[in-house]
């Protein structure tokens, strides 16, 4: 299994798959907002310095999710989280998601070839 370990890289940008997105019968079963929250979530994930998780902290992810406010992120937090699952990184509580785990595996994948061709090519 690939390296998930935070800060490795930060990607310029993210390939984002609205068909898979809005093809998930969860984000479809979403209130529009909810689904902006969980789409802010996703792409947080990737550039945030807890990348590719979230961390599993209401104040934290309210702000993330671009929540209205704290509160607000609690009405909706049940329904926003529905594809997320727990995971602990550093003896930290995070968040994880299986596709932003793949494609985080993938990005990595290509950075390393990138690095490995470079150096190959200095010796």
């Amino acid at each position: 299994m690939a390296n998930h370990g935070t800060k490795q890289y930060q990607p310029v940008y993210i390939c984002w798959h609205e068909t898979d997105f809005m093809g998930d019968r969860h984000v479809v079963r979403m209130t529009p907002h909810q689904r902006l929250m969980y789409r802010s979530l996703c792409q947080a994930a990737m550039f945030c310095s807890t990348r590719p998780y979230v961390p599993n902290d209401d104040t934290d992810l309210f702000v993330l999710a671009d929540a209205d406010s704290l509160e607000h992120w609690k009405q909706n937090r049940d329904a926003v989280l529905v594809k997320f699952y727990p995971a602990e990184i550093d003896g930290k509580p995070m968040l994880a998601h299986k596709r932003l785990l793949s494609d985080w595996d993938r990005i990595n994948e290509v950075v390393n070839q990138k690095r490995s061709a470079a150096r190959s090519e200095e010796h």
